[in-house]
């Protein structure tokens, strides 16, 4: 992936890692390892950054971009773009290559409204 993100060649893969204890304060389930290997790439704690986020998990492990809860103003940037560039945003995501890959595009935080 550094061939086409140089940012990634720089991280510190130790860092990148998540910790493999669950927080079970509030949980039901209180056994202590995560079932899964994690691993957040090119994104700092807090980073406003875009970058990858590696889950492997038997039967549902995946590859991950964007960038994860981001700040309000960094949010209406980027929808900014993708409203200014819809069309092209429209083509990328429906060509048979990408649906190839990515069937659909994640809805569990779908918006009931447009902004």
């Amino acid at each position: 992936m550094a061939e086409f993100d140089e940012e990634l060649g720089k991280i510190d893969g130790k860092k990148s890692l998540f910790r493999i204890y669950r927080d079970t304060r509030f949980s039901k389930d209180k056994i202590p390892y995560k079932t899964n290997f994690g691993a957040s790439l090119g994104m700092g704690k807090g980073s406003q950054k875009g970058g990858y986020y590696l889950h492997i998990e038997p039967g549902k492990s995946f590859l991950a971009g964007g960038v994860y809860m981001p700040e309000s103003s960094v949010l209406k940037e980027v929808r900014k773009e993708i409203s200014l560039y819809g069309n092209d945003f429209l083509k990328i995501i429906n060509q048979k290559e990408f649906k190839k890959h990515f069937p659909e595009l994640d809805q569990d935080d779908k918006l009931k409204k447009i902004p």
